[in-house]
């Protein structure tokens, strides 16, 4: 394994997409000060997951974007690609070469890649963990760091060495493990306070869960026993219809035949009518004529009068020998 490829945009003094070949073997970087050779190994540090700024020799994080000169103006995002060659399989992927590309913008926001893939800043720190790249690698020593390394302590020291035998990703993986398991362990701490509290709630619990139960068995039976209501208030109602509908059609009928009656006793009426009003008509004739008779009468009776008065007469003056000879004219044929 080696780094094969180093591609620099917006680093620091690298404002052009700079892109750097390595080889196996040795490979020096040969420059006056101030051309930009620790700008090279803050960005191998940087692309590997390096997130002290102080380290980088900076204040912040987006000091590593290129900042602009008198002929320049400053970059918006910086980025690095860094390709190791992994023939020999020391990185634990499935690819001949892995590229680790770490890009950042003027508002902190990072983003991470693995083989043009996003990830997180975890997966690039675990792969690199144990091959010498990764944490506080002997791999990457910056300049002063020398003397740091000789003067280090045993702690230091072992944290090297363990880097160096490829044991630093093992120890990664239990101290994870130990904090998932002491994360674990509070779980379950909680998990027992909860049960606790929920064991000491357990009578009380029962006691509702136990209310419940009989409030729904209540429940159920108010509910049957509504339901039979409502089926026998509907029954009734059904029974009271059916009643209605059959005197309904019992009145229609009766209606029918009312109306049949009154059409005939309306043609007798008509007839009668006719019949009063012929009678009526007979009656005035016969009133008329009697009137008409009465009439003759009267002038009958008075022609009688009269005649039976001459005849008086006649017979008074026939009586004292008077001889009286009357022409009487009946007008009347008597």
């Amino acid at each position: 394994m080696y780094l094969k490829r180093l591609e620099l945009h917006g680093f620091k003094t690298f404002a052009d997409r700079t892109e750097l070949e390595f080889t196996p073997g040795v490979t020096a970087i040969v420059g006056p000060n101030g051309s930009g050779k620790s700008n090279v190994f803050d960005a191998i540090r940087w692309a590997l997951g390096e997130m002290s700024a102080k380290s980088l020799r900076g204040g912040r994080m987006d000091d590593v974007i290129f900042a602009g000169s008198e002929g320049r103006r400053g970059m918006g995002m910086g980025e690095i690609s860094l390709t190791i060659n992994n023939d020999s399989g020391a990185l634990p992927v499935n690819y001949s070469e892995v590229a680790v590309t770490r890009r950042v913008n003027r508002g902190g926001e990072g983003e991470y890649f693995l083989n043009t893939l996003p990830c997180r800043l975890r997966d690039i720190q675990m792969l690199f963990l144990g091959t010498g790249l990764g944490g506080r690698s002997y791999s990457l020593i910056s300049q002063g760091q020398v003397d740091s390394v000789l003067n280090a302590g045993p702690e230091e020291r072992r944290v090297l060495l363990e880097e160096a035998a490829g044991l630093a990703r093992y120890k990664r993986r239990r101290r994870e493990a130990e904090r998932r398991l002491g994360g674990a362990g509070q779980n379950l701490q909680r998990v027992a306070d909860v049960l606790a509290e929920l064991t000491a709630q357990l009578e009380a619990l029962r006691e509702q869960a136990e209310a419940a139960m009989q409030y729904q068995a209540y429940t159920r039976e108010i509910r049957d026993l509504e339901l039979g209501l409502q089926v026998d208030d509907a029954r009734r109602i059904l029974g009271a219809l059916k009643r209605i509908v059959s005197q309904t059609e019992s009145v229609q009928q009766q209606l029918q035949t009312l109306a049949t009656s009154g059409s005939e006793i309306g043609g007798y009426i008509d007839r009668d009518r006719a019949r009063a009003a012929d009678v009526a008509r007979q009656w005035e004739e016969a009133q008329r004529a009697l009137l008409q008779i009465v009439e003759d009468l009267s002038g009958k009776e008075s022609a009688m009068q009269v005649l039976a008065e001459r005849a008086l007469l006649f017979l008074f003056y026939a009586s004292h020998g008077w001889f009286v000879v009357f022409i009487v004219r009946l007008e009347s044929g008597v």
